[in-house]
């Protein structure tokens, strides 16, 4: 197979770099899912995390790492904590995160 182009290789690397920001749970089944190619359903097993919070899990954490990769957020100075809700989704926010 051929390698990536410089750009994609460039993107995956700084997405790599910025999940250390995420929530440990976040981190963790999107880390499972990238690095050892599993599958929802064998995170949940492995982990004992039911499917449907891994699946919730993942979309949060991919959520932040778009935002974070998208408006070159700084996760240092990112407006949500490890334990409030994502980007745009905070009561009274009208912010929204790039899909």
């Amino acid at each position: 197979s051929s390698t990536p182009p410089l750009e994609i290789r460039e993107e995956a690397a700084r997405a790599a770099r910025l999940s250390d920001h995420l929530a440990g749970k976040e981190r963790l089944v999107i880390s499972l899912a990238v690095e050892r190619g599993m599958t929802q359903a064998g995170i949940a097993r492995y982990t004992g995390i039911s499917v449907g919070s891994v699946k919730s899990h993942s979309r949060r954490g991919l959520r932040k790492l778009r935002w974070m990769l998208d408006t070159g957020g700084d996760p240092s100075m990112r407006r949500w904590s490890r334990s409030s809700p994502e980007p745009g989704n905070r009561p009274g926010s009208d912010a929204r995160p790039a899909n």
